[in-house]
């Protein structure tokens, strides 16, 4: 998730409540847990914290998602009728419809 400020914490009955009935149904289909709060404590005993990232690899460039180009890569690629994958262009983008 990203924001332009700071996400308020919020337990996990709080996130539970802001679902509406048809998102709870499909959040607790597969469990483990029978209701939206038990899943969303699961989750946020997981939850990791940015800081904790970082730390793992802070040499890391930021990611930029400035392009829409990873998340559509496979279907331009699919639509292109191309048997090879583009090559990279001078950007490192591909270049099968990269909006620029």
């Amino acid at each position: 998730m990203a924001s332009d400020w700071p996400i308020p914490e919020r337990d996990a009955h709080d996130l539970a409540q802001k679902l509406g009935v048809s998102a709870v149904k499909d959040f607790v289909e597969w469990g483990p847990e029978e209701t939206a709060q038990g899943q969303f404590s699961i989750l946020l005993k997981k939850e990791v914290s940015l800081d904790s990232l970082i730390a793992k690899s802070p040499q890391a460039p930021p990611l930029q998602d400035d392009r829409p180009t990873n998340e559509y890569f496979a279907v331009r690629y699919w639509k292109s009728g191309s048997s090879q994958p583009p090559p990279p262009s001078a950007s490192g983008e591909a270049a099968i419809g990269t909006p620029r």
